[in-house]
């Protein structure tokens, strides 16, 4: 089974979720993985400007995922993140899938 964490390596069908110049997108990698993809508009305490990120997650971690969304293994994880991205997206993306146990490979800028 291929567990590539190529951020480039991405297949289609992302989630969409902007509120209060946020923006996140998740999608599928072509691995099997997840990958949420964020931009936020307003200033950090470290920066003036827009802040991106990327969180990969590996496909040996994505039933891990839809058990703690309540699926079965055969649902669609990208249905069961856009059905719960309120909760995900108030909790933190990272923080949340901390809290199940997995450790996503993270980037930001700036």
């Amino acid at each position: 089974m291929n567990d590539s964490l190529d951020d480039t390596d991405r297949a289609t069908s992302p989630t969409v979720r902007s509120r209060s110049g946020l923006s996140v997108d998740v999608s599928r990698t072509m691995g099997g993985g997840v990958q949420f993809e964020g931009q936020d508009l307003n200033p950090t305490p470290f920066s003036d400007s827009e802040y991106e990120y990327i969180l990969t997650v590996g496909n040996h971690d994505v039933p891990t995922i839809i058990e703690a969304l309540g699926g079965k293994p055969s649902d669609d994880v990208l249905g069961l993140i856009e059905a719960n991205i309120e909760k995900i997206v108030r909790t933190g993306e990272l923080t949340w899938l901390r809290s199940l146990g997995i450790s996503p490979r993270f980037w930001s800028h700036p």
